[in-house]
């Protein structure tokens, strides 16, 4: 590859200066906007800049390797291509991917940024998005969007929209303990005798609670999944990385009272509404069962693994509740054996103080 800096003489008499760009036996051309006029103070100036910018860029390319990025890609819109991304999108966790562009795009207008090319977007404003991210969201929400958010930059640099992948050796670390409310028992019956607003949410979350299921798989299941009070089904979450998707949950009577009489096989068990209007049930369903805990329908499946595996309640062990949650490794289940350490220890602590 070679950059040559050259100039054009103009009509005006202006002359305009831009790199010769031959890479790959093709040639393009980089138009600085920077001018040299007759008796101008700033020639000195605009000449010495654009041999600063020939000099980055032989930089980029010498010691990256990486394309040339013609000009004419250089402003695509940064949101307008995270997108068309999305649209093109396929995989069941598109939901998670679309919550993480609101949230860039929240992120660009507090700054008072109303767009911004995929070209400019630096290493500075990935750090701050990062940094955003683990601000104002809680759990492993940070991670889930960041690396949602990660995977435009590799496409935009097989399509040659940017010569660096500004997201390189940025990273948010993953947590492993479990930030959703844990539910016990007690407070599982609570909402069980608690009106709700919707009798499909509450038997559908309840169902959850004895099942370990998550409202991904819980809204697509049909009266065909349920055979001989055994429930089967592929897992929506892990089908396509994971060789325990396919998944058989034994019904308790519990389960089998809450999914309620057999219809056809392809009819619906639990017909429920968007995520947003379950939240909103779930605000005044907490109130009406007097638990000040902020639960959500991922809670139902925390719940299920911690109360399987509390000696007072189930009293299983770490491979019978990974098997049971269709985990693919023991180590996704131990974190519930430390939310176990961690009540036994507040048990522990809450124990009154001796006076002697």
């Amino acid at each position: 590859m070679t950059i040559t800096l050259r100039k054009k003489k103009l009509a005006n008499n202006k002359i305009s200066l831009y790199l010769d760009v031959y890479h790959n036996g093709k040639r393009n051309y980089e138009f600085l906007n920077l001018y040299l006029e007759k008796a101008s103070d700033k020639n000195k100036e605009n000449l010495e800049l654009a041999k600063q910018i020939k000099n980055k860029r032989e930089t980029e390319f010498k010691e990256n390797n990486f394309e040339y990025v013609p000009p004419t890609k250089l402003n695509i819109s940064i949101l307008a291509y995270y997108k068309q991304y999305i649209e093109h999108y396929t995989k069941q966790d598109k939901r998670t991917i679309v919550s993480s562009y609101n949230k860039f795009e929240t992120f660009l207008k507090e700054r008072k940024i109303l767009d911004i090319s995929i070209a400019a977007f630096d290493k500075n404003l990935v750090q701050e998005f990062k940094e955003y991210l683990e601000k104002n969201l809680n759990g492993e929400t940070p991670f889930n969007y960041f690396a949602k958010f990660k995977r435009i930059f590799p496409k935009a640099l097989d399509e040659k929209l940017i010569s660096v992948v500004p997201t390189k050796g940025i990273s948010i670390i993953r947590t492993d303990g479990i930030k959703k409310a844990i539910l016990d028992v007690k407070e599982i019956q609570a909402l069980a005798s608690a009106y709700c607003g919707n009798e499909q949410v509450k038997r559908a979350f309840l169902f959850a609670c004895n099942t370990g299921l998550r409202l991904c798989d819980v809204r697509k299941l049909t009266w065909s999944n349920v055979d001989n009070n055994k429930l089967t089904f592929i897992q929506s979450k892990i089908v396509h990385s994971s060789s325990k998707a396919l998944l058989v949950v034994d019904l308790n009577n519990s389960a089998m009272k809450l999914i309620g009489e057999r219809k056809n096989n392809n009819d619906l068990i639990f017909k429920l509404p968007t995520p947003q209007a379950i939240k909103k049930l779930f605000k005044n369903w907490s109130i009406n069962a007097k638990i000040t805990k902020n639960f959500t329908f991922h809670s139902a499946r925390h719940s299920f693994g911690v109360n399987l595996l509390r000696s007072d309640v189930g009293g299983a062990d770490v491979k019978t509740v990974s098997s049971l949650l269709g985990h693919s490794s023991l180590k996704m289940t131990e974190k519930y054996t430390r939310i176990i350490d961690e009540l036994r220890t507040k048990a522990v602590n809450n124990l009154p103080e001796i006076q002697f």
